[in-house]
């Protein structure tokens, strides 16, 4: 194993060596996995007793093999076997890979784990009521669906408020019929299998009551005597 040398020459036949030692082990078996949305896991296994640091590294997917590769972290704490990477973009496919350090130098690079793709947080789309002004005493359909990229549909939970966002109550699962006597606030929520959330708000602002008409029903506003 070969030790590096710092050489410092101060005249002609005389020299101070200071012995800097050897860089650190590659580290070894790494790989990566999505936490939550928004989250990896990267992982390996420490093969060194003298580093003082990892650096890990991450790459967007490129067909099947890294692209570019970035710095995410240059001073993983020494004795370290994983890192969370909270950065990375929701749906992206990433490779990592790790090398570790020491004032000698900088081990070889780890093998690079297998991409993994981004877990994405639930998608939330509101259907109605439409944003904006409606009339005082109008009954509103109160609707939003989820999707999640791997458990598809999700269940959508709503609240309310009626003090600008202050306080939420608990109104059942999407949909609901609600009438409104002032502005109100509608939350929706929805949580995929891993416990990743997502929430939505609706609002609409209350003008004029509505006069006696039939009953009808226009882009989720329902109309009643």
């Amino acid at each position: 194993m070969a030790i590096e040398l710092q050489v410092y020459t101060y005249a002609p036949g005389f020299a101070l060596f200071n012995v800097l030692g050897t860089p650190p082990a590659a580290p070894t078996g790494c790989a990566a996995a999505a936490l939550s949305a928004g989250i990896n896991r990267v992982t390996w296994t420490d093969a060194a007793e003298d580093e003082t640091a990892f650096v890990v590294e991450r790459a967007p997917d490129s067909g099947g093999s890294p692209g570019t590769w970035t710095v995410i972290a240059a001073a993983v704490a020494a004795d370290s076997e994983q890192y969370d990477d909270a950065a990375a973009a929701p749906g992206q496919a990433y490779w990592y890979r790790v090398k570790a350090r020491n004032p000698a130098g900088d081990s070889d690079y780890s093998t690079a784990g297998a991409a993994v793709t981004t877990k994405s947080a639930p998608a939330i789309t509101w259907v109605s009521p439409p944003a904006g002004a409606v009339p005082a005493g109008i009954a509103l359909q109160v609707s939003a669906t989820a999707t999640d990229a791997d458990d598809g549909a999700l269940a959508v939970a709503l609240e309310e408020s009626t003090d600008g966002g202050e306080t939420w109550s608990s109104v059942g699962a999407s949909p609901q019929i609600r009438t409104v006597s002032g502005d109100t606030r509608w939350r929706a929520t929805a949580t995929d299998t891993d416990d990743d959330s997502a929430q939505s708000i609706r609002a609409v602002t209350v003008g004029e009551a509505v006069a006696g008409g039939r009953p009808g029903i226009n882009r989720g506003l329902i109309t009643t005597r």
